[in-house]
């Protein structure tokens, strides 16, 4: 193989390598594997690594299949629910009985421990001396894990003190729940006791808080108390210190279950978010609700899947529809955990009417019962003996023995049932609520067949609810109404959250993820926000607004949510790990992919995706393309996810990354982030940041800036862990300069985030002197001092800038120093200087070489150096090249279809049609400008916008509501003092306009002579003739007797225009001065004010004001005498 190696290498023409392929062991057969960063390692430089590359690329060496890793089945990350049970005083017990006598005590205990363990689906992990550890959750999880731990902990204590083994012996124990993250499974060596084990610190937390529980009774850790809701009557014991962990721990006694009416009722009472949505059902049910009051009863359905609100709409019904109605309410729960306790649901519901409690003796139950019964009308001597066998209530011989065969038990049981029932119709209508059917025993599903025939005869409204895979055993007559519940509007995901939050003042991109993984299912939405809310990520500023406070996290998945979910996959059986394996593809994944990386053959995967879609977990997504499947729920997706080991997802996103770098390269090359995002996950830095990267960059270059800020962002993090070499550097710095431009676009020019970053790409730049993007970086630092007026740091910048290209004046580089240097004299209000360099800038610029550099400068600088250029034409009084220069900008602009270049070019016509006062001309620029900006979110430009539509507004009949627009812009975040960003003295000399409009005087004064003060600090000169100008006029309309305070203004503002050589902002002072000698009939001095001026305009200039001039100089030489009649 080296001999083909070397081979290779000669004809490439790069034999001098051969040594070192030699020494690494590289043979022509794996050639194909070798990647950038192997021949980086092998000392291979960049140009030459290129070409081998592209060389490898091109040869036919059959690329092996790297092997599929494999998902370990033998252990999995879970949230399980530890108890640990305890022997109280077994050490004094070891020492009374002899050890064979103990070893009976201790199998007796252990019996009954385990025999309630198994019966809930727990699992024993070890028998430790008189110690039980067990755990709720694996190998099947079921959504009420904590409630079986907890119901087998109250069981347990009353069974071991019933344990009857020696005389006047009794026995008990202590036990410890606790809920928590372990790993779980074969996890022990070959020959151990048991290969089954939990690690992690929830089961030395349940082991060590045993402790704390008196002798017979059960504690729980606040992890378990979180998932109970009010299932159960505790005792709050108050926070303990548990040795080994950092905080005390909040526990509470278990005393008994509680006797609430629905499981809905003790899980979400407490917490029940406001009702949103379901506005139709409500009506259908309103509607049942009338023809049942009327004597038709009625039959509602009402289906979905867990979670989706089917006991929430049933209990806004009861309480907000009719809860002020008179009557009768009946309300029956099934129980996951009584499917074979025959009636069960009624059972419940009898003792709770009756107010039979668990400490009542049975004489008190019996009375207790005669009381409930004696409010119907039936007489029949059987009915208590009846209700009371049911109840296992002893009669004491009150009542004659039921004489009656097990059959004819059930039959009686059942007609005095639905005999109690029409008797409870002719007292009131009836409401029964039958909920969870899906979990109901067989007699209850027989006695409500017997119930739903007669409904129609009765005052009686029947409403059941279960899931949707629960099929009815009997056929639904005609007064059935179904109500299919499906998953939340995106409005009413809105509003769910802010009644949870308490504001509708919440953060948008809040509002977004949280919608985004709970899929429109009102307990994922509410339990959610809750956990968002525990995670103190929000805080409340002025207004009551929320904001996140730092970056907002990735959203965990709820822990009341976490079993349920996990319950849904345990059910698969074997389909469990291609749905692991598909969650680490993503919540949409092809099977073509999916194939690709896992280990089992085409049969096999399309019977567990036939499975998948089965279960409704997945579902074809036909509008991503054939053989395209989605997760039904980003959560499912995310229990699947995380319940695989870290070792195993690592091995696996690592598996998916080579096959979507070698088999899907289209993909990869259209959505780089999806690589980048396998490359993060399996560790693998270098590769993640190179795709990261390559994702930035498309998306700047598609103008997707969020994205791009976004995948940015991740490959900058990811770097900081890389080498500090110069390869290492300049990829840094590439990284740097586009997070940088994508700022540029979305935050603004003078956003701290934005100088942050470019400062960041200097102090790079500064060990790169080959670097080209060093001038990127000195350009951003540059941009951001202009936009915050800091005229010294601009103009060393910029003189920096020029010297750097000095040796290469046809550069790219130097047309943008130029360009830079330009717009800086522009802003000290040095016109001719800034003409120069603009003009030299554009000479520099060649349209086809150099239109790429807008995605390293954020926008292409020959268009907005033409812009620029009108900006500058405009006041020198080149006012015809000034349109052309601004027309042909935009026309470019728009052909570039480069969104922020665009944005640009409309931004600055409207500056420029401002500073002429045409409202009407920027209005299609301002349009533009709003719509480029919200389609591509771009911040500062949008609530930009909003100034420069308010200003238009002012101009065309909207005086008040303009004003109102402009200053709600100002006060935005991101404007503020920068309204537009740069244009600060144009933009708040607008503004003292509009207030002049509404009345406003002493504002608008205030304002002008706030920015001549700011002029003064800042050297922003480019418009102080106008400031000046237009204080003048401002003094005249608030005093038109006291004319020397606005000859003052207007006699400053020709003087800074002439001293600029600004020959139209003169001509506007001119104008100005001379309407004001004009009324006070000094007509020769108006001559000799504009006289001298409007000669200045010597071609046929487009220019409103050259025309006043002129007619104001007519009506002069008519009436004046002669030129100055006070000489």
């Amino acid at each position: 193989m080296t001999g083909q190696v070397a081979a290779w290498l000669e004809k490439v023409g790069l034999p001098q390598y051969l040594k070192s392929f030699s020494d690494h062991g590289i043979d022509f057969d794996i050639l194909s594997e070798i990647t950038d960063r192997d021949l980086a390692t092998m000392g291979v430089v960049l140009g030459h690594r290129r070409r081998l590359l592209r060389s490898i690329a091109e040869l036919d060496v059959p690329k092996a299949r790297p092997l599929a890793p494999k998902v370990e089945a033998g252990a999995e990350r879970r949230h399980l629910t530890i108890m640990f049970c305890d022997l109280v005083g077994s050490t004094a017990l070891s020492q009374q009985f002899d050890p064979e006598e103990m070893r009976e005590i201790l199998q007796a205990y252990r019996e009954a421990a385990t025999a309630i363990i198994a019966g809930y689906d727990g699992i024993v992990s070890r028998l430790v001396g008189d110690g039980i550890l067990s755990y709720f959750g694996y190998p099947s999880a079921h959504e009420d894990d904590a409630e079986r731990a907890v119901r087998a902990g109250l069981e347990i204590t009353a069974a071991v003190q019933a344990i009857d083994i020696r005389p006047g012996l009794r026995l008990e124990v202590r036990i410890g729940i606790a809920t928590g993250l372990v790993v779980v499974g074969d996890l022990i060596a070959k020959g151990a006791s048991s290969r089954l084990e939990v690690i992690g610190e929830t089961p030395n937390l349940a082991a060590r808080m045993q402790a704390f529980a008196d002798p017979g009774s059960v504690i729980i850790a606040a992890s378990t108390r979180r998932l109970l809701g009010n299932l159960f009557q505790l005792r709050e014991l108050g926070a303990r210190a548990i040795k080994g962990l950092g905080e005390p721990v909040e526990v509470w006694a278990v005393e008994r279950p509680s006797p609430l009416a629905s499981r809905f009722e003790a899980h979400r009472a407490v917490r029940l978010a406001g009702f949103v949505g379901r506005e139709q059902e409500l009506e259908r049910l309103a509607e049942c609700k009338q023809r049942a009051w009327r004597g038709h009863g009625q039959v509602v359905l009402i289906s979905g899947e867990p979670g989706i609100g089917k006991s929430r709409l049933a209990e806004h019904f009861l309480n907000g529809r009719i809860g002020a109605e008179p009557h009768i309410r009946l309300r029956y729960q099934c129980s996951p955990h009584h499917r074979a306790s025959a009636l069960y649901p009624v059972i419940t519901q009898l003792q709770r009417a009756a107010k039979i409690g668990a400490g009542d003796g049975s004489a008190q139950r019996l009375r207790k019962l005669e009381a409930l019964l004696g409010r119907s009308d039936l007489k029949t001597p059987m009915l208590v003996p009846l209700f009371a066998d049911l109840l296992s209530i002893a009669t004491d011989g009150r009542y004659p023995p039921l004489d009656w065969t097990p059959q004819q038990l059930r039959r009686n049981t059942l007609a005095a049932l639905v005999q109690r029932l029409q008797s409870l119709c002719t007292e009131a209508p009836v409401v029964c609520i039958v909920e969870d059917l899906h979990w109901a025993d067989a007699s209850s599903l027989e006695l409500l067949g017997l119930v739903v025939r007669l409904a129609d005869q009765l005052r009686l409204l029947l409403v059941l609810t279960f899931r949707d895979e629960f099929k009815l055993p009997w056929m639904g007559p005609a007064n059935l109404t179904t109500l299919e519940l499906g998953r939340l509007k995106e409005t009413d995901v809105q509003r769910m959250i802010a009644d949870v939050i308490g504001s509708h003042a919440v953060p948008s991109e809040l509002v977004t993820q949280i919608a985004a993984r709970t899929d429109g299912v009102p307990l994922f939405v509410e339990e959610l926000t809750r956990t968002v809310l525990e995670l103190g990520v929000l805080e409340k500023g002025a207004g009551g607004r929320y904001r996140i406070a730092g970056s907002l996290p990735r959203l965990s998945i709820p822990t009341t949510l976490q079993d349920s979910l996990m319950a849904r996959l345990d059910r698969l059986g074997p389909a469990k790990e291609v749905a692991q394996i598909c969650a680490v593809i993503g919540r949409e994944f092809s099977d073509v992919l999916l194939r690709a990386i896992a280990d089992k053959d085409d049969a096999e995967l399309d019977a567990r995706l036939a499975q998948l879609e089965a279960a409704e977990l997945i579902f074809r997504n036909r509008s991503a393309g054939e053989g395209v499947y989605t997760f039904k729920h980003a959560l499912v997706q995310d229990t699947a996810y995380e319940s695989l080991l870290r070792s195993s997802r690592r091995r696996l996103h690592e598996r998916i990354a080579a096959v979507l770098q070698e088999t899907f390269k289209d993909i990869v090359a259209v959505a780089p982030e999806i690589a980048a995002h396998h490359f993060t996950q399996a560790g693998l830095v270098e590769d993640a940041v190179e795709w990261w990267g390559k994702a930035g960059d498309r998306s700047l270059r598609s103008s997707a800036y969020s994205e791009a800020i976004a995948h940015l962002t991740k490959a900058i993090g990811l770097a900081e862990g890389l080498s500090e070499s110069p390869a290492g550097q300049s990829r840094r710095l590439q990284l740097q300069i586009a997070y940088g431009n994508a700022l540029i676009a979305t935050r603004g020019y003078g956003a701290p985030e934005t100088s942050v970053a470019f400062a960041r790409a200097r102090e790079l730049a500064s060990g790169l002197k080959g670097a080209p993007e060093r001038f990127a970086a000195t350009y951003g630092l540059w941009v951001g001092s202009l936009v915050r007026s800091e005229l010294g740091s601009m103009q060393e910048l910029a003189q920096a800038f020029l010297d750097d290209t000095a040796d290469r004046p046809d550069a790219p580089e130097a047309g943008i120093a130029h360009r830079v240097c330009g717009m800086t004299r522009w802003f000290e209000g040095n016109f001719v200087e800034a003409r120069q360099h603009l003009e030299q800038a554009l000479a520099i610029y060649r349209d086809e070489h150099d239109r790429n550099l807008a995605f390293l400068y954020g926008h292409d600088y020959g268009i907005a150096a033409a812009i620029y250029l009108a900006l500058v034409l405009w006041p020198l009084g080149e006012v015809d090249r000034a349109e052309q220069l601004a027309q042909e900008a935009i026309r470019r602009a728009t052909d570039s279809g480069h969104i922020a270049t665009m944005v640009y070019a409309h931004f600055h016509k409207i500056v420029l049609d401002a500073v002429r006062g045409d409202p009407e001309g920027a209005r299609p620029h301002v349009d533009a400008v709003i719509e480029l900006s919200r389609e591509h979110g771009l911040l500062l430009y949008t609530r930009a916008g909003k100034f420069w539509n308010g200003w238009i507004r002012c101009h065309l009949g909207e005086p008040a509501a303009g004003l109102q627009e402009m200053e709600d812009s100002i006060a935005l975040p991101l404007v503020g003092k920068m309204a537009t960003g740069l244009y600060v003295p144009l933009t708040w000399t607008l503004l003292a306009e509009a207030k002049v409009g509404e009345g406003q005087f002493v504002e608008a004064l205030a304002i002008l002579d706030e920015q001549l003060v700011e002029v003064e600090r800042t050297g922003q000169e480019w418009f102080t003739p106008e400031i000046q100008r237009r204080r003048g006029e401002l003094l005249l309309r608030k005093d038109p007797i006291d004319i020397v305070a606005a000859e003052t203004a207007f006699t400053r503002a020709m003087e800074t225009a002439r001293a600029q050589r600004t020959a139209t902002f003169e001509l506007r002072a001119a104008l100005s001065l001379a309407r004001l000698y004009q009324a006070s009939g000094t007509e020769a001095q108006a001559q000799s004010v504009l006289a001298p001026v409007l000669g200045k305009f010597t071609g046929a200039q487009e220019l409103p004001e050259i025309f006043e001039a002129r007619a104001a100089m007519a009506r002069s030489s008519k009436t004046g005498p002669c030129a100055n009649p006070c000489d």
